[in-house]
């Protein structure tokens, strides 16, 4: 296309326009982008739980992952395969489930996506410092995050007993009760006004469970005036369990602890009173034996 002006000397201007054969054309040269290969990597999460016990060996574990790219979120969905052969479906922000020594693979992640993973820890449990929580994911490797727990379970027991005091008012006494478990003493206990023998509670820990301790519980006799002392022996067996949520308990097999002294003056009033019936027989025989010897000497 051309454009001629002419000055026509009038204050106008002539224009003509002159086109080429093939009209008015424009032409745009496209080229396009060719899209970049993209490149993919790996990913393994794997599970360890120290301090096993019988009551969590088969627990499962729950820990949310987060899937980013160029701080977005991931698109798409994706398969953890375990090696214990069940899969699990993978997007940002999902919730996923482990047990010890599992591990779950996520295979062609996009390269540089951002992964986390957080545990929702369940009660008794502490992630330990070698956790590793965090990576990228590099072409053609497998990163790795590794989930690792510490099973701190804890507790105590005691034992529940009753003083019982004949002919004196409990109130007024206080006897100490003797806990000893393999020849060791474990501890001195008193009782109160009402009776009740306070025993302090038996810490226990992580080596005591599963395991059933004998001991024996008895009255120490220290010889307060005008009591006469229970002399039983029990012997106690404890099983130790926990509830794989972090609480462990003694389970007591036993009767009721009860001991049962007795005020002497009480003892003394009862032989007494067979004593009193006894002499009043003895005087009367001996009474008529005499009335009857008297009889016969005055006879």
């Amino acid at each position: 296309m051309k454009v001629n002006a002419v000055d026509e000397n009038n204050g106008n201007l002539k224009v003509n326009v002159a086109y080429d054969t093939d009209g008015a054309v424009f032409k745009n040269n496209y080229k396009p982008e060719i899209p970049k290969e993209e490149n993919f990597g790996n990913l393994k999460i794997s599970k360890n739980v120290l301090n096993l016990t019988d009551s969590i060996k088969n627990k499962e574990y729950s820990f949310k992952i987060s899937l980013t790219k160029d701080n977005k979120p991931l698109a798409g969905e994706y398969n953890a395969q375990s090696n214990n052969g069940l899969t699990q479906v993978v997007k940002n922000g999902a919730t996923l489930t482990i047990k010890n020594n599992e591990v779950l693979t996520i295979e062609k992640l996009p390269e540089n996506v951002d992964v986390k993973i957080e545990e929702i820890l369940p009660k008794g449990f502490e992630l330990n410092s070698n956790s590793v929580t965090q990576t990228k994911i590099i072409k053609d490797k497998t990163s790795e995050l590794k989930l690792v727990n510490e099973y701190k379970p804890i507790g105590s027991f005691n034992f529940k007993g009753t003083k019982k005091l004949l002919g004196e008012d409990i109130s007024k006494y206080k006897f100490t009760f003797t806990v000893v478990k393999d020849g060791e003493l474990i501890q001195k206990a008193y009782n109160n006004e009402d009776g009740e023998i306070l025993f302090k509670d038996i810490t226990l820990g992580l080596e005591d469970i599963g395991k059933t301790y004998e001991y024996e519980i008895f009255e120490s006799n220290d010889r307060q005036k005008d009591i006469k002392y229970d002399n039983k022996i029990y012997k106690v067996k404890v099983e130790i369990k926990d509830d794989g949520e972090g609480n462990i308990t003694g389970v007591v097999n036993t009767d009721d602890i009860i001991f049962t002294n007795a005020h002497q003056q009480l003892v003394v009033t009862g032989l007494n009173s067979s004593m009193i019936v006894m002499v009043s027989l003895l005087g009367l025989i001996v009474v008529a034996y005499v009335l009857k010897k008297r009889k016969s000497v005055e006879e």
